[in-house]
């Protein structure tokens, strides 16, 4: 939000559990992408593979790609990924989360981190550093910023922040301080969860249970 109204250009693509499809953290982003930076026909015949509506996003017709051996469909894919990238003007920030379920996408960022330095460009992505804990050694010169459980003093302020009077309810703080343990993206999962209810925050630790699913889908 706070990129976004001082003008930067925001894109944001997420990994899925499970890994997804190819290059599933940059479908979002390339499509996006393609309503805005205009692209050759060879560049969309390239794109298509991860883009199957392709055709309806830019307005014309798109052949299929040449078809490469090996490894060089694949380095074709990222070269023009992060040719589209390199192409804009306007400030942007990359945000990729869940990086803890990629692997071949993460060769798109590590091709970007080569022109980092001189295109006007944020990347920042997160992970579960429990399930992943070597991945900053996979992506040389990134720098970590490890995210701290929050304290009851900051669960209580998130929570008054986003329902106002209600968020001072003892009751629902204890609640949020018992499933969560501080975690804030499992805290606004919850909080979610709870806002889809309207008596729910007047009758929180009735929840556990039925929301207990969804933790695991989400997967906080």
């Amino acid at each position: 939000i706070r990129a976004l109204t001082e003008g930067a250009f925001v894109l944001r693509g997420l990994a899925v559990d499970g890994g997804g499809l190819p290059f599933q953290l940059w479908r979002d982003i390339t499509r996006r992408l393609l309503l805005s930076t205009p692209v050759s026909d060879f560049e969309a015949s390239v794109l298509g593979e991860l883009v199957p509506d392709i055709e309806d996003l830019i307005g014309r017709p798109v052949a299929d790609a040449p078809y490469l051996q090996g490894e060089g469909q694949k380095m074709r894919l990222i070269a023009t990924i992060v040719d589209l990238l390199k192409r804009q003007t306007q400030p942007t920030v990359l945000l990729l989360e869940d990086l803890q379920w990629t692997e071949e996408s993460l060769d798109v960022v590590r091709k970007l981190q080569y022109f980092i330095g001189k295109l006007p460009l944020l990347i920042v992505g997160n992970y579960r550093n429990d399930e992943r804990a070597d991945l900053p050694d996979e992506l040389p010169g990134t720098q970590v910023i490890q995210l701290e459980r929050l304290s009851e003093l900051a669960i209580s302020e998130l929570i008054e922040a986003m329902l106002g009077a209600q968020g001072k309810n003892p009751n629902l703080l204890s609640f949020l301080q018992q499933q969560t343990e501080g975690n804030a993206f499992f805290m606004v999962e919850v909080m979610r969860a709870l806002a889809e209810d309207t008596t729910a925050v007047a009758r929180p630790p009735l929840l556990h249970e039925a929301h207990r699913s969804r933790r695991v889908i989400t997967g906080i």
